[in-house]
């Protein structure tokens, strides 16, 4: 009777919001040193703070046969592909807009996963762009990240770790105040994703990312950096340990 279950928290955003935060909480697993200050400073003691980095599925660490990807997904290995992860885009006409303008550039080859929105797929395919791809939901989803150059999409703490885990560069739409605000502007600090707010920021930011190959590899490496290995596994044999005890 009255046993004492513990509590563990997996903050799943670069940023903590207060609403996460308990003193009934046993344990927070959190992504990077910067938010163990902050936890800090809200009087939370360090030895319930593990910095762990966030979760993601195995699948993103393992490396792939990028010849074998090309060909499954049927793209161009000539050219640079901009992945474009629509679940962030409410309007069917900036996608649009934005496919037409980038295809204008020779390099590139668009591919944009649609998810459960089939609307949003048929109108894309109705386009007829040459180096335009679109697909439905993707259930290997890590395979396209690994054959991209860069990933248009919205900042939820998940997608940007799932980024970070292959190095592929960010170009950040709009964010909206709160979580993913601040996911974008730490990312941006850390010098791995670019933040356009409207079409035409984000295909002028891709394209000079495209045609800017040092910086391309910057941001690489700072994401490189960045990542937290083995999530995942550290989270489980720390909550093991301490159940343990």
């Amino acid at each position: 009777e009255g046993q004492n279950i513990p509590v563990f928290n997996i903050v799943t955003d670069y940023y903590a919001h207060k609403l996460w935060i308990s003193k009934e909480i046993d344990k927070f697993y959190i992504a990077t040193d910067e938010l163990q200050e902050e936890f800090k400073s809200m009087n939370i003691p360090t030895e319930k703070i593990v910095v762990s980095g966030i979760p993601i599925r195995d699948a993103f660490e393992e490396t792939e046969n990028i010849s074998r990807l090309h060909t499954k997904y049927n793209v161009n290995r000539r050219k640079r592909i901009v992945l474009i992860n629509s679940g962030a885009f409410g309007v069917f006409r900036d996608i649009k807009k934005i496919c037409i303008e980038l295809l204008k550039h020779n390099n590139i080859q668009v591919v944009v996963v649609c998810g459960n929105n089939k609307f949003q797929k048929a109108k894309l395919e109705s386009l007829e762009l040459r180096n335009l791809k679109v697909f439905g939901f993707v259930e290997d989803i890590d395979e396209l990240y690994k054959i991209a150059c860069c990933m248009i999409t919205k900042p939820g703490g998940i997608t940007l770790t799932e980024a970070l885990s292959v190095q592929l560069p960010l170009i950040i739409i709009k964010p909206v105040p709160g979580q993913e605000k601040e996911n974008a502007l730490y990312f941006e600090k850390k010098g791995a994703a670019i933040i356009a707010y409207n079409s035409y920021q984000i295909v002028n930011s891709t394209v000079d990312l495209i045609n800017n190959p040092e910086l391309l590899s910057a941001m690489r490496k700072n994401m490189k950096k960045m990542y937290n290995k083995s999530s995942s596994d550290r989270i489980v044999d720390d909550v093991l340990g301490s159940i343990e005890k």
